[in-house]
């Protein structure tokens, strides 16, 4: 899961940013003294169109991860439907539910998004799939099936009890994690690089087109 968010960031933030950066530069020559030309207007067009084309490949990116994951949770979940007995032996790990998205009232489940303990490998976000209804308190626990060698995806311990998932709860290694543990937030200073370039391109198109004048 934090490999694929990293990919997501890769593509999405500089194919937003750096055209944001453009026109915005753009905009910030008209304001400068001087002789106007019509290159900042050219410039901001053409920022305007690399951000719309930014925008259709970083949702097209975000749909085929998105589907990635429901093909990879489908396929967990109809292996648990088939034969319970070939996902006993997975890793039993407790968890904490980060967060819900909304689902469609006729959607057949819910993806959750779950933070487990993976014991050495520290606290990571895996992806479940849950009913519908009803929706889990944020911060309940659950015991989840680890799957052994996709380690995004986890199915709700079907052995488990009531009591089972509570405990999970208070597993010290869940308590007191920050929102970017949670996966409810970003870390900012993962956000610094592309800042930085969108500020870089902000800069550097004031400049260009100064000189251009």
């Amino acid at each position: 899961m934090p490999d694929a968010q990293a990919r997501l960031m890769r593509v999405v933030l500089p194919l937003q940013l750096i055209p944001a950066g453009v026109m915005l530069g753009g905009v910030a020559s008209l304001f400068a003294p001087g002789e106007l030309t019509l290159a900042p207007v050219v410039v901001i067009a053409a920022g305007w169109v690399a951000w719309m084309i930014g925008t259709l490949v970083a949702l097209t990116v975000m749909a085929r991860e998105e589907a990635g994951l429901q093909h990879r949770l489908s396929a967990a979940s109809a292996l648990l439907a088939a034969d319970p007995g070939a996902v006993s032996s997975w890793p039993r790990v407790p968890a904490i539910l980060s967060r819900v998205p909304r689902a469609g009232k006729r959607a057949p489940f819910r993806t959750a998004m779950y933070v487990a303990d993976l014991g050495a490998r520290g606290t990571l976000p895996v992806a479940v799939r849950l009913a519908p209804q009803p929706v889990p308190a944020q911060d309940s626990g659950a015991r989840l099936l680890l799957h052994p060698h996709d380690p995004a995806i986890a199915l709700l311990d079907p052995a488990a009890t009531a009591g089972d998932h509570a405990a999970a709860a208070h597993d010290p290694a869940l308590t007191g994690l920050s929102k970017p543990q949670r996966g409810v937030a970003f870390e900012f200073r993962r956000l610094l690089p592309w800042i930085g370039a969108g500020a870089a391109a902000l800069v550097l198109t004031f400049l260009l087109l100064l000189l251009a004048r």
